[in-house]
């Protein structure tokens, strides 16, 4: 009779995090205050505004997405022309935050700029598409979707 082979375990061992890096989600108080400032709040989105149209929805997607992305990458805030288009209103914003170059970040990532200021704009882009997921206009993509996860309260 043959010799059954061992098998291997599958079982992974848990990862820990390096003593003196960083560990959990990144959260900053820019983030925070983007997302309140400029889209509302869940069940009080103030974006997208009520009949807005889906071409506008469109281009205000690039805005929010191209002002954020050119600014981390550039290292340079967007001038405002003073007035209140998004373009404005967002580099209006982030003159006053001082982002991306001298807005504070937390202690455990405050060494990884970079990464950090690239997560800010998705978690900000995720809240975006939060806030569109939840608008309701007629003749529009059908009404809102469901829920929002990984969102919990």
């Amino acid at each position: 009779m043959a010799k059954k082979k061992a098998r291997k375990s599958t079982k992974t061992k848990k990862k820990t995090a390096k003593k003196g890096s960083a560990s959990g989600s990144v959260q900053t108080q820019f983030m925070k205050d983007f997302v309140s400032t400029l889209l509302g709040k869940p069940d009080n989105w103030s974006w997208p505004t009520p009949g807005e149209s889906q071409d506008n929805i469109i281009a205000d997607f690039g805005i929010f997405t191209n002002t954020l992305l050119s600014a981390a990458l550039t290292l340079t805030t967007p001038a405002s022309g003073g007035t209140q288009s998004l373009s404005d209103r967002i580099a209006a914003f982030l003159t006053a935050q001082q982002w991306p170059v001298n807005t504070p970040i937390p202690k455990p990532w405050d060494q990884i700029q970079p990464t950090v200021r690239l997560i800010e704009i998705s978690v900000i882009i995720d809240h975006v598409l939060e806030a569109l997921n939840a608008y309701t206009n007629p003749g529009s993509r059908g009404g809102p979707g469901g829920g929002w996860p990984p969102h919990n309260p």
